[in-house]
């Protein structure tokens, strides 16, 4: 992969920057002039680095530019030869001087062209590189605790404002180095030709002392509206949004939305208001300076030529040297400071790097522990794997550990588990999922969102988790599916999850947020598609299959060109309505067979009633199979007529468990789920009796 092969090259460069970095990494910020240019030297050896990386023969041919630059300091000496060739008629001076302003005429304008064009060209390659990287580097944690860390966030939404800056950062080097390089040799001729202009040239250089801390303010400027970037970004997308922008128009709130936009824009402008204004004191008292001493020094040559002190090449080379040197340290200025932003946006890159590889870092020293713990019960149950060739059965279920269980539960049922013939160690469970004092805290959060939870859910069981709004159910479900830190213990057939390295091949979701590709319909229903098999994505034959195991084949009617038809109005295809993006949402984690385990979050919140009852049938089905291979199935929702499918129903309230059983031992309790199932019910009624509308699926372990 292009990836490896970069990181292969410049992985120690990274490291050493990383080091070096001053505004990302807090732990390791530099302070002073000293440390800023530690830093920025860093970002742009590393910028150079992944540039010669991906594009080296652009690279190479990208210096003509400097090439170019260095012609152009020619310029004000072939003039001074030419006006001390015409004053003294020397046809030799004369000609030489007008060959050199020929070759300054024609080649640097053929050189700095061939120069940008191959500086964009690294620039788009490296503006890719980045781009990839970034979502590799995001991809790379084993759970979502990335997209929970605020800084993170931070870091990402200046990257996505200054969206192609890191692309164009080595366009923007590739101007400042050509220009400071001429400058440095017009400085050192100026020199040469007076040693009065040595004054000019420390007047010029007034403004460039200042660019340390005028890259200084941008950092900290940037650092300071980086926030409220997201918050704004967040705005615009809810104003952009079809279903969004519904909402606010139903409840008049588009005022009250471009009030906290408006907002939002000020507080984000300010410290940038801030920072424009100390640049601007900085350039204007520069220039007074600059322009004054200069005028002083041309005047004072002048004086001196008249009298015969200097030669009338010095004063016209002079002359042609101040402004020359006032345009080029313009550009170099606007150039320093461009780069400036630029190589902030690189420090944020490294230290977004630095963070998630220090993450993972974590995340493997953590599961160390687990995995070495692990080993043996590996080993244990591949011995077990291939010896046992007949059905194994269930262990007798274990009551909860919470003192809220009622009498007469029993988690297992002694169904027999068929062990999935194609499938090797540790893709089929036996034994079920443990779960012992859990508690998930999110990133940047004092309390948990769920504490101290324990109980088991016995293998080819399905577990039915019910509560209130903010109760934890979703955050429980993502930990079940690896996709949470947490402390305390998910022991999987022994196994601890976080120890388990193949445990997202073998499970699937649908989440009450779900995706909707703008895709292919056969695309959409096959995105990630079966672990182990290739030619997956997009495949009619998947994407139907899928549809069936869900029960939702219907939505096919609404497609023209079946799995063939583009969904979303922006590719020309069909506009699916919420149940049926819903159904494809349904279908697409359906698409892996047998999952070890399957979570249906809110499964049914965005369908009618019959569609439900069909769905309830298709659940039914699909739980009933994955219970052949010891598959487990949650289903999250606030339906509880969805509960009658359970083995087991877990209620949560307040991040805390407060009843698990069967149904109908929590119904004899009569504690809070039952309470729950009769203000439901009294809702149904008083809604024209829809109650029955999802019908009274049997239980799994009942069939």
């Amino acid at each position: 992969m292009e990836n490896a092969t970069v990181y292969a090259e410049d992985d120690d460069v990274k490291e050493n920057v990383v080091e070096d970095s001053t505004v990302g990494n807090e732990d390791k910020t530099r302070t002073g002039i000293w440390g800023q240019i530690a830093g920025t030297a860093g970002c742009l050896r590393y910028l150079v680095a992944s540039g010669w990386s991906v594009a080296r023969r652009e690279m190479v041919l990208s210096v003509s530019g400097l090439i170019s630059a260095l012609i152009t300091t020619l310029y004000p000496f072939a003039i001074a030869g030419l006006v001390g060739g015409l004053a003294r008629h020397d046809e030799t001076l004369i000609i030489f001087s007008l060959a050199g302003l020929a070759v300054y005429s024609i080649l640097p304008s053929f050189l700095s062209a061939m120069g940008v064009h191959y500086r964009l060209r690294v620039a788009d390659k490296i503006g890719h590189h980045f781009d990839r990287e970034i979502a590799d580097y995001l991809s790379r944690p084993r759970t979502l605790s990335v997209f929970y860390d605020s800084k993170v966030a931070d870091a990402l939404g200046l990257l996505i404002a200054r969206k192609g800056t890191l692309g164009q950062s080595f366009n923007i080097l590739g101007n400042v180095a050509p220009l400071f390089i001429s400058q440095v040799v017009l400085l050192v001729l100026a020199v040469l030709t007076d040693w009065r202009l040595i004054f000019v040239a420390i007047a010029g250089l007034g403004e460039t002392l200042f660019q340390t801390k005028v890259m200084a303010w941008q950092a900290e400027a940037d650092d300071a509206s980086a926030p409220y970037v997201r918050q704004i970004q967040q705005l615009v997308s809810a104003g952009l949004d079809p279903q969004m922008s519904a909402d606010l128009r139903t409840l008049n709130s588009q005022s009250d939305l471009h009030e906290i936009l408006r907002k939002r824009v000020h507080n984000w402008r300010a410290p940038i208001h801030v920072r424009d204004n100390k640049q601007a004191a900085v350039s204007i008292g520069s220039s007074v300076v600059y322009y004054a001493v200069a005028a002083a020094v041309l005047i004072s040559m002048g004086v001196d030529t008249v009298h015969g002190h200097v030669s009338i090449e010095q004063l016209t080379a002079a002359c042609a040297l101040v402004p020359k040197l006032t345009n080029s340290l313009a550009m170099v200025l606007a150039s320093v400071t461009a780069l400036g932003s630029s190589v902030h946006a690189v420090d944020r890159y490294l230290w977004l790097a630095s963070h998630i590889e220090t993450m993972q870092a974590n995340e493997a020293n953590n599961n160390d522990e687990s995995a070495n713990n692990n080993d043996e019960s590996a080993n244990n149950n591949d011995e077990s794997a291939n010896k046992n060739e007949e059905p194994v059965t269930l262990p007798d279920g274990v009551a909860s550990q919470q003192d809220t269980v009622v009498d007469g539960y029993s988690a297992g049922d002694g169904a027999p588990i068929a062990v999935c013939p194609h499938q090797s160690l540790f893709k089929e469970l036996r034994y079920g999922i443990d779960v012992d004092h859990l508690t998930i805290t999110y990133p940047g959060h004092d309390s948990p969102a769920v504490s101290d939870l324990s109980f088991r859910i016995p293998a080819g069981h399905v577990l039915a988790v019910v509560g209130e709004n903010g109760a934890g159910k979703s955050t429980l479900s993502l930990c079940l599916l690896g996709l949470l830190d947490y402390d305390g213990h998910i022991v999987v057939d022994g196994k601890e999850l976080s120890g388990i390295g193949n445990w997202h091949s073998r499970v699937s979701a649908v989440f009450q947020d779900f995706l909707r590709p703008r895709m292919i319909a056969a695309e959409a229903l096959t995105l990630g598609g079966v672990d182990g098999h290739d030619g997956v994505f997009g495949s009619a034959e998947v994407a139907a299959q899928a549809l069936s195991r869900a029960g939702v084949e219907d939505v096919l009617e609404a497609l023209p060109d079946g799995l063939s038809t583009p969904l979303g109005l922006e590719d020309g295809g069909k506009q699916l309505s919420g149940g049926q993006w819903q159904k494809i949402a349904l279908a697409r984690g359906c698409t892996r067979p047998h999952p070890l385990l399957l979570v249906l979050d809110e499964p049914t919140s965005a369908l009618d009633p019959e569609s439900e009852k069909r769905l309830f049938s298709a659940y039914e089905r699909i739980a009933k199979d994955n219970a052949r291979y010891g598959g487990i199935t949650v289903i999250v929702s606030h339906r509880l007529p969805s509960t009658l499918l359970a083995d087991e129903v877990l209620v949560l309230d307040h991040g805390k468990l407060v009843e698990f059983g069967s149904p109908e031992a929590l119904l004899r309790a009569d504690g809070y789920y039952a309470e729950l199932r009769r203000l439901q019910a009294a809702g149904y009624r008083d809604g024209d009796g829809e109650a029955e509308s999802a019908g009274e699926p049997e239980k799994i372990g009942d069939q």
